[in-house]
């Protein structure tokens, strides 16, 4: 397989590199992590809250790699071929 660290960009005919950036929104994985300490705390909501805590670190955590060239700062979203099938 081959690994490119640059491609043409089609707009502008500048490099595209690969950048990695946030998969999800920074602020609702926030959000959803603070809700799940809440109702974490509560008896009655302890499993809703420990989802919510789960599912608000992976979102804080998850990030995706995307072409970006720098100089008409165009954005293509990398699709990995190794998880296609």
């Amino acid at each position: 397989m081959e690994n490119f660290s640059t491609i043409p960009c089609n707009l502008c005919n500048g490099r595209m590199e690969v950048v990695k950036v946030l998969k999800y929104n920074k602020t609702v994985g926030i959000l959803s992590t603070i809700l799940g300490i809440m109702l974490s705390i509560s008896i009655g909501g302890i499993i809703l809250g420990i989802l919510f805590l789960i599912i608000g670190i992976v979102m804080i955590g998850s990030k995706k790699e995307i072409w970006y060239c720098n100089s008409c700062k165009s954005v293509i979203d990398r699709r990995d071929n190794s998880q296609q099938s």
